[in-house]
């Protein structure tokens, strides 16, 4: 009777080692699977007009200064007007161009013939996918969600507006419109002129997808008993934690209605 307790009593003991065996087995491998998964930042998909610089081998480079509040870059070329808090940023060739700066997360500038941008969050440089030689840029920025999202520009001082996303790396809107207006990650407006008559006149306004060649929404401005247009008409976003709200507005005497 006693050996058979033994026996039984060593059993135990046996399928316990064993159990925990097994569980430190199946704990380490799965363990090192989550090891090998890269975190949220990594899993996060680039912009599809962006490409990731390789900066390890480059030696040039300039210093961005924050400003006096050490919040958001300086944007004075004045030094003294400048905190004594900087970033260094890594480029390819001395001669570079400065275009933009976005709080303290975003650096747009221009760089042996490639127009990029440093993601102060990422500590990294992309290069935008898009031409080097236009008139002007201008660095779109969702002011809610901090992400840069498209570029609205001009080929030349006489073409229209056009705009790029970098999201999508395709043009939406191809000279479509006279002027074109940032409103978010999903909404533009766009800017129509009667060329024909007086390059001037504004007759429409036109509230756009930002995601595809979509018009939304438009209103064409109306002349009044004297023949002339209606002055500044937009449309604009109201946006809360409720939502986004659209609104078309004007601006009479520093009040907008």
């Amino acid at each position: 009777m006693k050996k058979n307790g033994m026996k039984y009593v060593l059993l135990v003991l046996i399928i316990l080692v064993v159990a925990v065996a097994l569980y430190f087995i199946f704990f380490k491998k799965n363990e090192r699977k989550n090891d090998d998964k890269p975190n949220q930042a990594q899993t996060k998909e680039l912009a599809k007009g962006l490409t990731k610089e390789d900066a390890s081998k480059l030696e040039k480079g300039f210093y961005v200064y924050y400003d006096k509040n050490d919040e958001s870059f300086c944007i004075y070329n004045d030094r003294s007007k400048c905190s004594d808090k900087r970033i260094f940023i890594k480029t390819e060739t001395e001669d570079t161009k400065a275009y933009f700066e976005y709080e303290d997360k975003y650096y747009f500038y221009k760089d042996n013939g490639k127009i990029k941008v440093y993601d102060n969050d990422a500590k990294e440089s992309y290069i935008i996918d898009i031409k080097d030689d236009y008139f002007s840029y201008n660095f779109e920025v969702d002011d809610v969600t901090k992400e840069f999202v498209g570029i609205i520009y001009n080929e030349t001082d006489e073409s229209d507006a056009s705009y790029y996303s970098v999201v999508d790396g395709k043009i939406i809107y191809d000279q479509n419109y006279s002027e074109m207006t940032f409103l978010s990650k999903d909404y533009l407006m766009g800017t129509t002129y009667n060329k024909n008559v007086n390059p001037w006149i504004k007759t429409k306004v036109s509230l756009l997808s930002a995601k595809e060649n979509k018009k939304l929404k438009s209103y064409e401005l109306k002349k009044n008993q004297d023949g002339y247009y209606e002055n500044n008409i937009y449309y604009q976003l109201l946006r809360n934690e409720k939502g986004t709200f659209i609104a078309l507005s004007t601006f009479i005497d520093a009040t907008i209605y």
